[in-house]
């Protein structure tokens, strides 16, 4: 299996938009506990957006920027290597 990239900002929006896909959230308080959402949807009102997924919803952010900030890249790469 190939891994997953998220180098660039075309990377992460595209990869924002895959219904399915794991997302994984930065935890500034511990490594070990992390939030994760499995996408069904990404919800846009003006800049803000926010993550839905079939049981829970993401905080909204004020930006996709800030939204990708938010979310561990790097873990979910490394999660995606065999």
């Amino acid at each position: 299996m190939k891994s997953l990239k998220f180098n660039t900002e075309l990377q992460k929006a595209k990869a924002l938009r895959t219904k399915g896909l794991i997302v994984t959230f930065k935890n500034i308080q511990s490594q070990s506990q992390r939030k994760q959402f499995i996408i069904s949807k990404l919800e846009k009102s003006g800049e803000a957006r926010k993550i839905h997924s079939s049981i829970a919803m993401s905080n909204w952010y004020n930006t996709e920027a800030e939204l990708y900030e938010a979310i561990d890249w790097n873990f979910m790469e490394s999660a995606t290597q065999i």
